[in-house]
């Protein structure tokens, strides 16, 4: 019961977000945040309203606060790269792509992802050497 009324509430929350509704969806997360303040949901969101409101340096902040509670966390992880991307870190954008893609469980969304790493590596030749030096380290750790 308890788990439907919070689906609820953070479905309420994502609407207000995808109206652009960013100040109603604020205060809605103040007050969920005093009910169920270790909700890890709501650092994505918060990430999200912050970059959708242009304030980066406050969704960066936000998003990794998020990545310590739970570095795998998927949303966490893809908005990560999203903003990366927005601020043309595209090293780490590639790097929380890859790292979204592997905690994915929507084979749509993979496809996007899949994409996305993709053309990041066609665009920016820069990462086809990071990508290699990357693999290089991980074979010689894992082979040495």
């Amino acid at each position: 019961m308890i788990d439907d009324k919070k689906k609820k509430i953070k479905s309420m929350i994502e609407s207000l977000i995808n109206d652009d509704k960013l100040e109603d969806a604020k205060l809605a997360i103040e007050d969920y945040k005093k009910v169920v303040p270790d909700d890890i949901d709501i650092y994505s969101m918060l990430g999200v309203i912050n970059i959708l409101g242009n304030n980066l340096d406050d969704a960066k902040e936000i998003l990794l606060e998020g990545l310590v509670k739970d570095y795998l966390n998927f949303d966490i992880n893809y908005n990560l790269a999203y903003l990366a991307e927005l601020e043309q870190n595209y090293k780490n954008a590639f790097y929380f792509y890859n790292k979204a893609l592997q905690n994915c469980k929507n084979d749509d969304l993979k496809e996007q992802i899949n994409e996305k790493i993709n053309n990041l590596l066609c665009d920016y030749e820069e990462l086809k050497t990071y990508n290699r030096e990357r693999l290089s380290i991980f074979l010689h750790k894992r082979i040495g």
